[in-house]
């Protein structure tokens, strides 16, 4: 996200973040009030197809949204996932840029 990296950046005071999808605006959500917790969440998750599939089963939350969107097919929460879902897991990447927002 543009604004994100602007306001990591110091280039800006203040970010209003805007969302029409509610299930992004519930990852944003997340990540700001969990922060942490969520990265540290992220890589301790064992991203597997059994593991996803457990997870869209048993749990309503923005973590599961987060889920979701890296393991569906072109990040469209409605697609089917990855044959692999591991494919755009990166949990190191995501979780970093969570501390980092």
């Amino acid at each position: 996200m543009v604004g994100l990296s602007l306001l990591h950046a110091g280039l800006v005071d203040k970010l209003i973040l805007v969302e029409k999808d509610e299930r992004v605006a519930c990852i944003l959500t997340g990540i700001i009030t969990e922060g942490p917790r969520w990265a540290d969440k992220i890589e301790a998750f064992k991203c597997t197809r059994k593991n996803v599939l457990r997870l869209l089963a048993t749990e309503q939350s923005a973590f599961l949204c987060l889920v979701q969107s890296r393991t569906c097919y072109r990040c469209r929460f409605h697609r089917s996932q990855y044959r692999d879902v591991r494919y755009r897991w990166c949990p190191e990447y995501v979780a970093a840029n969570i501390r980092r927002a």
